[in-house]
């Protein structure tokens, strides 16, 4: 407040939009030029040409409010009929709900849409010629809360509304019911019958109207401005005396209409039910800004006050079949390099000097340092893997000791196999888990072929096995002391993990609707940062890879971060009954710890594998965690899609929103040309910096930008300066708006005409 003279006070009010969040960007500012009755000038200013629009009808009253200090102050200035301002129908009502539409009768998904689980339904009726008057219908619906039927005998009213055709708007009139419950709404009719959307009683669309942009976000990656300027352009050119809807209503009103698609209760497979065996999990960038979630958001990664705190549970320590990280890595490196050694002399290769002494033919090749480094490491080596079992130091012995090598023995792959698995950076239960434990255990006691055939998902061993039996007819002693080994290794493992751990979490009584939680996701305080933000993987032990952040979709949830572990342990944890047979995510190596050491009885009996498409990068895992390695000795596994969640994204992308532009700024040290116009430069780059060209070509580059927004910085307005290109035009650099400011790319606009 600044007082100038005579009483006149000039007063700044920033009034919240009542259709947003409460953003600074989503405010106005009223001015307030006179006295403190409310007499004077006033100004806003987001209307400019209004001298009483709904922001300043607000500070009207706060002015009141402020001088008399009752919150019930109002001007007197004001009617009792503009006291509640028409703002945007988007708004946000208790409970961050969208606001309910007038039309409430299920609708069928389009034709084009449907799958056999569908129930039969008629096509939506078209409407070819709008009607003079909608009529009310005997259960017909008023939009608030309560929804307040029609009720017959009482007065109704006609109304003039707008109609909004694929071609065309017009006026006609509404029959409406004042509601007895809410303060200023009205019984409307449905208008589903007719093939009509009644949005607000004011806003009519019809549903092939509707329908048509959920056929172009689901055919092309169209957003909501780009299909509003298309339907817009086509009302022109029917030379429509209304204009298309803008594109915040338009997409109010879309959602309004989507929910009242029959789409519940189909994500489940008729054949596996509401928990299949085999799971595919991904995510993917929308790029859709974080102030568009709203308080409903409930992701499974969400801990609730009745949330079970699990203190006991811990990340345990040297979970591998081998503890020791060098002896892995120096097994590793053995067994991946092929040892060069010279080959092996007959006594006609030799030579025979003046003194009848043979000598080896001097062009012998002579072996290289790496490998007589690492011919000096296969005692070593030997010698640990003895510490660890005798028998598996006899088997490594035989087939890849110094004397087996010196002797230029080629040991079987299957062998070699083996122990790259053994040496593996991963937990042991990544190569056998619980399911493997019980075929391995019943092979231990009765090593017989019938059971060995059993050990389909413990590959290795497997092959190992089937080797042995196909050429002696038999195992090799030191293989089934090696079995055994393997066995006690790994449920000792297991039970390390059980041992602090707790039976499951109580089941939550949330069960009427498909896909509420049926366990409340727990707290592990006893892990650093549980529940947080993955960093890019190497899990607690610094080792691995790092991930930088028929088909049945059974769920799908927000991400309200980056995409991690903890979201697929989540999703599984709190709403399946029990676990998948198989996990398959692009990040799996370090999922399976994830997992096992939170809630090892829930899954233990489950395989975590990487899908075929990112198996490629993972260069550092181990081959028991990729599903290639399992479809090899199991036909079920060689028949999963494991591209699947690829495609499914590849479909999401094409409803990916538009990267926004936030922000434009002119520097001052621009060059300006004859011809510049500032607000001409602002438009004219906004409306490149949205064009279809330069938005593909930024979200191919960079589709993880987040919350999909940038800052476009103009450098110039220039003349010629590519590639013969004469015409004025604008030149601007686009900025990440987040994090480091990264440069992402330049952008130039060449109007028609400037100025």
């Amino acid at each position: 407040m600044e007082d100038t003279t005579d009483g006149v006070f000039i007063n700044l009010f920033s009034i919240p939009a009542r259709n947003q969040h409460a953003l600074l960007k989503n405010r106005a500012v009223v001015e307030h030029c006179g006295r403190d009755t409310g007499e004077g000038q006033w100004k806003c200013s987001i209307d400019r040409s209004s001298s009483s629009c709904a922001h300043i009808r607000l500070a009207r009253h706060s002015l009141q409010q402020h001088l008399t200090g009752l919150p019930s102050a109002r001007d007197p200035n004001v009617s009792s009929s503009e006291d509640l301002p028409e703002f945007e129908v988007l708004t946000i009502k208790e409970g961050g709900r969208l606001c309910d539409p007038v039309s409430y009768k299920r609708l069928p998904p389009p034709v084009w849409a449907r799958i056999p689980a569908d129930p039969v339904a008629p096509p939506i009726p078209i409407l070819e010629t709008p009607p003079d008057l909608i009529t009310l219908e005997i259960d017909s619906q008023c939009s608030c809360p309560a929804r307040t039927r029609f009720k017959a005998g009482e007065p109704t009213e006609v109304k003039q509304c707008t109609l909004y055709t694929l071609t065309g708007a017009s006026r006609t009139s509404i029959q409406l019911q004042r509601c007895g419950e809410c303060a200023r709404g009205f019984v409307g009719p449905d208008g589903s019958d007719i093939g009509v959307f009644n949005f607000n009683n004011v806003t009519l669309l019809t549903l092939d109207l509707l329908e048509d942009y959920t056929c172009a976000f689901t055919t092309s990656e169209t957003p909501f401005v780009s299909w509003v300027a298309v339907v817009g352009r086509r009302y022109e050119t029917r030379r429509s005396a209304i204009p298309f809807l803008k594109e915040k209503t338009f997409r109010a009103a879309w959602f309004a209409y989507i929910q009242l698609i029959s789409l519940d209760n189909d994500m489940e497979c008729t054949r596996c039910g509401p928990c299949p065996d085999v799971t595919i999990w991904d995510g993917v960038t929308l790029a859709f800004n974080r102030k568009h979630l709203l308080q409903t958001l409930s992701p499974p990664t969400k801990v609730h006050a009745d949330s079970e705190i699990k203190p006991l549970v811990k990340l345990g320590d040297n979970l591998q079949f081998i503890p020791s990280s060098k002896l892995r890595k120096d097994l590793q490196d053995f067994l991946s390099h092929k040892i060069d050694l010279p080959p092996r002399h007959s006594p006609s290769d030799s030579t025979t000097t003046n003194g009848g002494i043979s000598e080896p033919d001097s062009s012998s090749t002579v072996p290289s340092s790496a490998t007589i480094s690492r011919l000096a490491s296969l005692p070593g080596i030997t010698a640990s893997l003895s510490e660890i079992d005798p028998h598996l130091g006899a088997l490594f012995d035989k087939h890849f000791g110094t004397e087996a090598t010196l002797n230029q023995y080629k040991a079987p792959q299957e062998y070699c196999d083996l122990f790259l698995h053994i040496s593996a950076h991963e937990y042991a239960l990544q190569m056998i888990n619980g399911q493997g434990l019980e075929v391995l255990r019943e092979f231990v006691l009765d090593p017989s072929p019938m059971n060995a055939s059993k050990a389909i998902r413990i590959p290795a061993l497997h092959r190992v096995l089937s080797f042995e039996w196909k050429s002696k007819k038999s195992f090799n002693s030191h293989t089934l002391g090696t079995c055994r080994w393997l066995y006690i290794r790994s449920y000792t493992t297991l039970n390390s993990l059980k041992k602090y751990n707790s039976p499951l979490s109580p089941s939550v009584p949330l069960v009427e609707e498909n896909w509420k939680e049926i366990r409340r996701r727990p707290i592990y305080p006893g892990i650093s940062k549980d529940g947080g933000n993955d960093q890019g993987g190497q899990d607690m032990r610094g080792e691995g890879c790092q991930k930088f952040y028929s088909r049945i979709c059974y769920g799908f949830h927000c991400i309200p971060s980056a995409e991690g572990r903890n979201d697929v342990f989540s999703a599984i944890y709190t709403r399946w009954k029990k676990p998948p047979t198989v996990i398959v995510y692009d990040f799996a190596c370090a999922l399976q710890p994830y997992c096992m050491a939170r809630e090892p009885d829930f899954f233990s009996k489950t395989l975590f594998a990487i899908d075929v498409f990112h198996a490629t990068g993972h260069t550092r895992c181990g081959r028991s965690a990729f599903l290639s390695t399992y479809a090899e000795t199991d036909p079920d596994l060689a028949l999963v899609n494991t591209s699947a969640a690829e495609c499914g994204n590849s479909g999401i992308l094409r409803i990916r929103k538009s990267i926004d532009v936030s922000k434009l700024y002119v520097r001052r040290d621009a060059k300006r040309e004859p011809g510049y116009d500032k607000h001409n430069m602002k438009s004219r780059v906004l409306k490149a910096m949205h064009s279809r060209q330069v938005q593909g070509g930024m979200q191919k580059a960079h589709g993880t930008i987040k919350d999909g927004v940038i800052v476009a910085i103009m450098r110039a307005v220039a003349g010629s300066s590519m590639k013969g290109e004469k015409a004025l035009h604008f030149t601007g650099r686009v900025f990440r708006a987040a994090g480091r400011g990264e440069y992402l790319g330049g952008v130039h606009a060449f109007p028609p005409r400037c100025g």
